[in-house]
């Protein structure tokens, strides 16, 4: 398989796969890669602030202790 072949592989790992994949394979083996080409980025966050029942907010305290 050649490494282009494998990269394009990781995308559809799962996170135990690409723990094995990453231990047998370094990034500076793929054609084309240069440190700092990968960019990762985060989902934009938002927050939220529902509005709940005092006897829902004792329950969710005591259900997350």
């Amino acid at each position: 398989m050649r490494h282009s072949d494998k990269l394009s592989e990781i995308f559809r790992m799962d996170d135990e796969e690409l723990e094995k994949f990453w231990e047998q394979n370094d990034p500076e083996d793929f054609e084309g890669w240069e440190k700092g080409m990968l960019r990762f980025i985060r989902p934009h966050k938002k927050s939220v602030q529902p509005e709940l029942d005092p006897r829902d907010i004792r329950q969710i305290d005591k259900d997350l202790n």
